[in-house]
């Protein structure tokens, strides 16, 4: 193929893969319906309709799948605006411009490779997103139990003292908060509708105030008082935590540097000697090998992450 239009032809795919990345991120973007107003609404429901058919298909074949229950799961979690079917549409794209881009870069291999990194990318993204909410949620858990703390001590039920936090609180508490008081309205046990969100948010702290709050109301006491010395305690081991996390920083950080390391130096490698990198593409050993060293640098990861996780 002429080198002329091979360049047309990648410009034409990478410029591709960048619009529609802008296209997802423009329409995801929480931009103030003060600058937009109706318009942005409007362009989200045509949107919406455009691709309603192929979304319709994608629910219909994949809607009893354990991997679309999971997905659905985890968008949930992650309070994301896009549905299962819709998240797997966006990958599809995606997954067909990286092969169709990688082919054109370095064959076969080079789909398959930007094939298998892109799924991975796409595949693990939600859980990246939950992770971020339940750290997120995490950090503002002091902020919330002293907030419930002074709602009590100022004499409030505990309904109302989780409408307080619903409405003072930031996302994600407010929100984890405000869907716990809608079920506890529509009927759903108190206890309950708390543990649901220690759960969703995999948050022990709160799990150990839902159950002094159920010891409560099963044998009575002080509620004041009892609450008090849990969230001290919730609130001694948050500063452990946080130590903790600051003295491993020097791990962490080293981790990271290791594990990006050996990408940067087959970029380079790659881009300063293309030709001897080929042969780990073009070749049946250098395909062996490359398959060997990926696996070793997966297991290197798992393993570093392995060594610098704490657990608490």
């Amino acid at each position: 193929m002429d080198a002329t239009v091979q360049l047309v032809v990648g410009v034409f795919f990478a410029a591709s893969g960048i619009g529609y990345l802008s296209f997802i991120v423009a329409r995801r973007a929480r931009i103030s319906n003060r600058v937009l107003g109706d318009m942005l609404v409007e362009h989200q429901n045509s949107n919406h309709v455009q691709f309603a058919p192929i979304i319709e298909f994608i629910e219909a074949r994949f809607a009893k799948t354990s991997y679309f229950t999971w997905l659905r799961k985890e968008l949930e979690i992650g309070a994301s605006r896009v549905s299962p079917a819709r998240h797997i549409l966006d990958s599809a794209v995606l997954m067909v411009v990286a092969v169709l881009f990688g082919a054109w870069l370095q064959g076969l291999a080079g789909g398959l490779a930007a094939l298998i990194l892109v799924g991975a990318i796409r595949g693990y993204l939600p859980t990246i997103q939950v992770g971020k909410r339940r750290a997120k949620f995490q950090d503002q858990l002091d902020y919330t139990l002293s907030l419930f703390t002074a709602s009590i001590r100022a004499g409030h039920s505990l309904i109302r003292a989780i409408e307080i936090v619903a409405i003072q609180s930031e996302a994600p508490t407010s929100q984890e908060f405000s869907r716990a008081l809608n079920a506890i309205r529509l009927g759903r046990d108190m206890g309950d509708s708390m543990m649901g969100i220690a759960e969703r948010m995999k948050s022990q702290e709160l799990e150990w105030v839902v159950q002094s709050i159920n010891i409560h109301r099963e044998a009575g006491g002080n509620l004041t008082e009892m609450f008090e010395t849990v969230v001290a305690t919730i609130k001694d081991r948050n500063s452990i935590r946080v130590l903790i996390r600051t003295l491993s920083t020097d791990g962490r950080v080293s981790g990271q540097v290791m594990s990006i390391l050996p990408l940067g130096i087959i970029l380079v490698f790659g881009l300063m000697n293309p030709a001897n990198f080929a042969v780990f593409l073009t070749t049946p050993v250098g395909n062996i090998l490359l398959a060997i060293a990926a696996t070793l640098y997966l297991a290197g990861v798992l393993w570093i992450r392995k060594i610098v996780k704490v657990n608490f």
